[in-house]
């Protein structure tokens, strides 16, 4: 994997041009615009999660994918992780790391026709920030957005940040005259819910909240076009029987499914099956400030009352690895630790140290995802052998979110996935791991180390990748030391899809797969 997306980040011009000489970026829209099919390309139906519209939740899946289509980002990542253009075309960090300036394309417009200038990017953050969800955690450095004139902005930041750029791969822009009309006493966002005020390469034709999004192709957008769907329909499917039902009676072309149903989709000649690498990782969360979990012997021991291997097989196929660190193997650094394996033994003498034995815990899970139920099963068996009774509880993601508010509402045990909004280690780490997002939902155990919390203020300021790197490897070394959670494993994403999809594309500042790269014959 190239690391130019990260070395270019600060004290550098980084234009099209010499990304496509330097870097193999390109300058097309999405990052990977296609290119060689006809145009336009038969309608699509992916199946995936959904929840709102609005740009301000695209932090999560079910918001990121619909706005991929329906919005521009300021900056976008290709899938070798680099940074490319897409509003901007050139990005210029200070050489204090406190301000980016930013030059804008003069050919993009909304799709009302208005032409698309600073003054809407700078709304877009600006709304972001006063919103105060979602995106504006990315944003929480920002200190103004300032328009010098229609096509450049600078962003200047609250303290110095090296990383700060790929953060606006997450700001879609909104054309602001449109969003300011409906702004109402919320942002706007009770209208941005269910309404589109984007330049993206779809324009929204129907819409039903959580249920479905149908988009047509925009034929006024500035980036290539070619093969990509004429129509695009994304519908909350996710229960795997449904889906394979929706896929086999044609009324869907793609979808995400559990290994064993790809398998058997595939043998189907109307079908093809895809699998990606995912940024994100699958992990045990511990309430490390209240209860049984509280104490690190019992962290330890539930880590080595998982059967990794087992799970990796029987859920995945053997797809993926076991995880070794908290950051993703795409984000750059070895922290050089052992990947976990069961140890009941000792599981079971740390449990007696601890006094822990007979204790009884509670692990929430979502249905949803296929891999979380077995995945909390297997662990609820390894946790009787040594003497600890774990029940289950099924909830929804934005319940399991509610309860991390607090310390006291905090499960005990939680599984949970995660996964970089963009390719950088800082925003991962700083968001799971520093004390000041206790409470907020991003800092899952509600840890707290005074020595992780100094050296992540070190990384957000060293301006060398690999001086960030020796900073990255000892706050893993620090966490698994704490048993602050248990990363399990590496996600690897399996689709079964229609053999007239192409373009299967993983992108590292996507959580799935990347809209923008898919086309249908």
């Amino acid at each position: 994997m190239q690391r130019c997306t990260r070395s270019l980040i600060a004290g550098a011009i980084v234009a099209g041009a010499l990304l496509l000489a330097g870097c193999g970026g390109t300058s097309n829209g999405g990052g990977s615009a296609p290119t060689g099919a006809a145009a336009p390309g038969k309608p699509l139906v992916l199946l995936t999660p959904l929840n709102t519209l609005d740009p301000l939740l695209a932090t999560t899946v079910q918001n990121d994918m619909p706005d991929d289509l329906l919005y521009d980002s300021i900056i976008d990542y290709n899938s070798k992780g680099e940074i490319v253009p897409r509003v901007a075309t050139e990005w210029k960090a200070a050489a204090d790391m406190k301000s980016v300036d930013l030059t804008l394309r003069k050919d993009i417009t909304f799709t009302d026709g208005t032409k698309l200038t600073a003054k809407d990017v700078v709304y877009s953050i600006e709304r972001s920030q006063a919103a105060g969800a979602g995106v504006a955690g990315l944003l929480s450095g920002v200190d103004k957005a300032t328009a010098t004139d229609d096509q450049h902005v600078t962003v200047t930041l609250k303290d110095a940040d090296a990383t700060f750029v790929g953060a606006l791969s997450k700001v879609y822009v909104l054309n602001s005259t449109e969003v300011q009309k409906h702004a109402g006493a919320d942002n706007a966002q009770a209208w941005l819910a269910a309404h589109a005020a984007g330049s993206g390469a779809y324009t929204l034709s129907d819409y039903t909240q959580g249920n479905i999004v149908k988009m047509t192709l925009n034929p006024k957008y500035w980036a290539p076009l070619n093969g990509r769907p004429s129509t695009f329909i994304m519908q909350n499917i996710t229960e795997p029987a449904a889906v394979a039902a929706a896929l086999k009676s044609g009324s869907a072309n793609m979808s995400l499914l559990p290994h064993k149903d790809v398998q058997e989709i595939a043998k189907d000649s109307r079908f093809a099956a895809g699998t990606i690498p995912s940024g994100g990782l699958n992990y045990f969360f511990f309430n490390t400030q209240k209860g049984v979990t509280a104490d690190p012997r019992v962290r330890e021991a539930i880590s080595l009352a998982f059967d990794y291997e087992a799970f990796l097989k029987n859920t995945y196929g053997g797809e993926g690895q076991v995880a070794a660190q908290i950051g993703s193997p795409l984000l750059g650094y070895d922290a050089g630790l052992a990947a976990p394996a069961i140890d009941l033994d000792r599981a079971k003498k740390l449990v007696d140290e601890a006094g822990a034995s007979g204790a009884k815990l509670t692990m929430v899970y979502q249905p949803t995802r296929p891999d979380q139920q077995p995945a909390a099963i297997l662990l609820q068996s390894g946790l009787k052998k040594i003497g600890i009774d774990l029940e289950l509880q099924s909830t929804t993601f934005q319940n399991y979110l509610a309860s991390l508010s607090s310390v006291d509402t905090t499960p005990d045990l939680a599984i949970a996935s995660e996964y970089p909004r963009y390719p950088a280690a800082q925003a991962l780490l700083n968001g799971m791991l520093n004390s000041k997002f206790v409470g907020t939902g991003s800092n899952k155990s509600q840890y707290a180390n005074p020595q992780v919390d100094a050296l992540l203020a070190q990384a957000q300021v060293a301006g060398d990748d690999k001086a960030r790197d020796v900073l990255y490897v000892q706050i893993e070394k620090l966490a698994a030391k704490d048993f602050a959670l248990r990363p399990v494993n590496t996600l690897m994403w399996e689709y079964s899809m229609s053999a007239n999809v192409k373009g299967l594309e993983a992108n590292p500042a996507r959580i799935l797969l990347n809209p923008m790269s898919l086309t249908t014959k």
